[in-house]
């Protein structure tokens, strides 16, 4: 995410934005994931209160609701390390579902159940997300697939 806000960031003249994370997901709120780490020794510890990644005032902030999905959103930094160090579970960080700029120049939306990113904006902004080599990406059509399945590069 890094090499992509980085180019976001170039293509509106705005530092803050608006980000949303889906509301299904474990750990967003207390109590719901419960995590059991065994050390070296074989007892289990509670991992410390740092393993619930938002403050009360994003989990009880506004809500979007889109058809099928409800989303927490809040105002912030387009800074991909904002999220870098906020653990979506035990396993890896969640990025933002949705993030865009106060001027609205660009979205991102990282879709639940598929595994892919989209990016919304202009042809240039677009251009320079294709290009960029540490990114893998292509023009989206209305008849790509975007089910686990339809990576033919990376495959399921």
């Amino acid at each position: 995410m890094t090499a992509l806000y980085a180019i976001l960031t170039q293509a509106t003249a705005v530092g803050q934005g608006f980000h949303a994370f889906w509301t299904g997901w474990g750990g967003l709120r207390p109590g719901s994931v419960s995590i059991i780490e065994f050390g070296g020794d074989g007892h289990a510890r509670t991992p410390p209160d740092s393993a619930f990644p938002f403050p009360p005032e994003i989990v009880g902030g506004p809500t979007l609701d889109l058809p099928g999905r409800e989303y927490l959103v809040f105002s912030g930094a387009l800074e991909p390390r904002l999220f870098a160090d906020r653990p979506g579970s035990v396993f890896w960080p969640q990025s933002p579902n949705l993030s865009w700029p106060e001027d609205h120049s660009w979205c991102v939306a990282t879709e639940i159940d598929f595994d892919s990113t989209l990016v919304a904006g202009t042809a240039d902004l677009i251009e320079a997300v294709l290009a960029h080599p540490a990114l893998e990406a292509w023009p989206v059509t209305a008849d790509d697939r975007l089910t686990f399945d339809a990576d033919v590069i990376n495959g399921p």
